[in-house]
């Protein structure tokens, strides 16, 4: 049966495997982009400004998986209303918006980049909420231990 065990532990797999995917990326990231290049029939000219934007993108998105990758580690040790995981959900919220910020700018080149845009700075939105949640639930943890 499916339980909240294997669900983090799936969370954590795939979490790593995308970090492996990103590390991957960054060494064939032009072949790829050749191939996608020359299936569209996209002139090669346009590489440079096809696949900046990735690399760009692969600061933000190794901290926002690192740190994603830290807060399940610690919501495996039942270290779930902390501090420091308020401060990792900050950190990915911000990762999104950098990467919103970087595919927008990128827009002006390869139009279909604004969708990436759009759903990344979206994604950022909602880890913010989760993030105000999780503030309020530590505010609220913190006040129950104090009181007697």
């Amino acid at each position: 049966m499916w339980d909240s065990f294997k669900s983090l532990r799936l969370s954590i797999i795939v979490t790593r495997l995308f970090i492996a995917a990103i590390i991957l990326l960054i060494f064939f990231l032009p072949y790829l982009a050749k191939i996608y290049l020359d299936a569209r029939e996209i002139s090669h000219g346009l590489l440079y400004n096809f696949i900046m934007p990735f690399y760009a993108c692969i600061i933000p998105a190794g901290i926002a998986l690192f740190c994603l990758d830290r807060l399940l580690a610690r919501i495996k040790k039942d270290e779930v209303f902390v501090q420091s995981n308020i401060q990792a959900i900050r950190i990915i919220s911000w990762c999104c918006f950098a990467i919103s910020l970087i595919t927008g700018g990128a827009a002006y080149f390869y139009p279909p980049y604004i969708f990436v845009t759009m759903i990344m700075f979206f994604c950022g939105v909602i880890v913010r909420v989760i993030k105000n949640v999780f503030t309020k639930a530590v505010f609220i943890k913190n006040e129950n231990d104090y009181t007697i």
